[in-house]
């Protein structure tokens, strides 16, 4: 019956991509389902570029005060450091034009508006839109200026944003890797509710967020998103 109604699943060589969860501990359905998506992808493409599914508030204020503290061109070097830390190292595109942070993208970058719609790929190698400048100033930094950050967003419950958000940015990203599909395996949810049912304010608002992964498998997704 699922094959007669998803006429795409019969289709030789399909890439899907199975993410697992364990949902005891997890402090928030985000938290727990994008961290755990960054953390999976990171093992299986170490060089992918980072999803943009982090609250960017806290690490845009960090940057900010390092430039004021040490300056544009030390800042630059820092987000630079895994090509030589000079700031005048880049990164080459497919027709071998560089791409560098100066002063001025940086200005671009840290105003940019956040998005976070399905369908839109952004060009991280050679970054020219605003939003655009901003996720390469977000892989950037939390790689190689402040790559504490990432760790820090996983263990916080709003570091993440929205499930709604964040399902449709993960879904682009898995596209952008190949796949066809996204595979959620939540070990433990309803177990994972079960044990907080004392707070029923949380229970309530937790379980709310739920039909995300309903909506998730609908056309709009970039992939389908199975949970």
């Amino acid at each position: 019956p699922v094959l007669t109604k998803h006429e795409w699943l019969g289709t030789e060589g399909k890439r899907f991509l199975l993410v697992p969860y364990h949902m005891l501990g997890s402090k928030a359905l985000e938290q727990r389902i994008l961290g755990g998506y960054v953390s999976h992808v990171k093992k299986l493409h170490p060089e992918a570029p980072t999803p943009q599914v982090y609250r960017t508030d806290a690490l845009f204020e960090d940057i900010r005060a390092m430039r004021s503290r040490m300056g544009d061109q030390a800042v630059i070097g820092g987000l630079t450091s895994a090509n030589g830390g000079d700031g005048t190292a880049a990164e080459e595109d497919e027709w071998g034009e560089a791409f560098g942070w100066t002063p001025q993208l940086l200005d671009t970058a840290l105003a940019a508006e956040e998005v976070h719609e399905g369908g839109q790929a952004l060009n991280l190698v050679s970054p020219s839109a605003p939003a655009e400048l901003r996720a390469r100033l977000v892989q950037d930094a939390s790689t190689h200026l402040l790559p504490g950050f990432a760790k820090n967003a996983t263990e916080n419950e709003h570091g993440f944003v929205s499930l709604d958000a964040g399902l449709s940015v993960i879904a682009e990203h898995a596209k952008s890797l190949g796949y066809d599909g996204l595979i959620l395996f939540m070990d433990e949810l309803i177990l994972w509710l079960a044990t907080l049912i004392h707070d029923q304010k949380f229970v309530a608002r937790e379980a709310g967020k739920i039909t995300n992964f309903v909506e998730g498998g609908d056309a709009r997704s970039a992939v389908p998103v199975i949970s």
